[in-house]
């Protein structure tokens, strides 16, 4: 039986275009040379839930086989498992 896992969590930051803009122009470089992000919220407000997903993750990992360990590859040689 095939499985897969997909965590999406919001990261809490946003793009700041106009400190994106003024650290390009004060160094003389191109507009996209960076791109800076401001923190929505404390780093600590979303520790609990990252660690709950990382954790997920790391089980899912744990519990399961990568698809190649599962189906060999179909191009005729012997398939001999490392």
């Amino acid at each position: 039986m095939l499985r897969s896992l997909s965590i999406s969590m919001w990261s809490a930051r946003k793009h700041d275009s106009e400190a994106s803009q003024e650290i390009a122009h004060r160094h003389g470089a191109q507009a996209d040379a960076g791109r800076y992000h401001k923190a929505l919220l404390p780093k600590e407000a979303l520790a609990e839930v990252q660690k709950i997903a990382s954790d997920a993750r790391r089980e899912h990992y744990f519990m399961t086989l990568p698809w190649d360990d599962i189906c060999p590859p179909s191009n005729g040689e012997d398939w001999v498992r490392s």
